[in-house]
């Protein structure tokens, strides 16, 4: 039993020992909605992915990218995620400062915490990281992932679900009976 505790907390370590410092999410001036409300009262949800995330008209494709993090909106930064400089988060998924790391932002307007079977208006905002500094006697180095364009009322996309294929298929044979139907009388 000693042995898995040793095993689990060096692994632990080594995992601690791996993740970088980084700032994520989305700073803006502007937050509206589709409807052109304001966005942040709580009801939106912003999702962090490293990698390249895309979208149909009627699902996320998250196989580009891997999953971070989730967060509502900051009201001391005014923005959607972990946006300041001055409190840096450690994330495992984050190994290194370095730039030019592609990311993906998914900002969906309802509280919600998977993509998976989303419906609702959402904006996917990608880019590259940039490397940050803080100053001091030791410099330090973080990741930043942070966006700063404008949440206007017409950014938004829209996501509805795709029928299931059962239902389709009933409304075919149906179709069809009626087709039948008529064609006999």
């Amino acid at each position: 039993m000693k042995k898995l505790i040793v095993v689990a907390m060096t692994m632990a370590v080594a995992v601690a020992a791996n993740a970088s410092q980084c700032c994520w999410g989305s700073v803006s001036g502007e937050w509206y909605n589709v409807n052109g409300e304001d966005l942040t009262s709580g009801e939106a949800t912003i999702f962090f992915y490293l990698g390249e995330v895309t979208a149909s008209s009627t699902a996320f494709d998250t196989t580009g990218g891997t999953f971070v993090k989730s967060s509502g909106f900051d009201w001391d930064n005014w923005g959607y995620g972990d946006v300041s400089s001055d409190a840096l988060v450690d994330l495992a998924a984050i190994t290194t400062t370095t730039a030019g790391q592609a990311y993906s932002l998914v900002l969906v307007d309802k509280s919600v915490n998977t993509l998976d079977g989303y419906e609702g208006n959402y904006i996917i905002l990608s880019g590259t990281s940039t490397e940050g500094t803080i100053p001091g006697a030791t410099v330090s180095k973080f990741a930043d992932f942070t966006n700063a364009g404008a949440v206007a009322q017409d950014s938004w996309s829209t996501m509805s679900a795709a029928p299931e294929p059962t239902s389709g298929l009933l409304l075919l044979l149906g179709v069809a009976g009626l087709a039948l139907k008529r064609r006999r009388a």
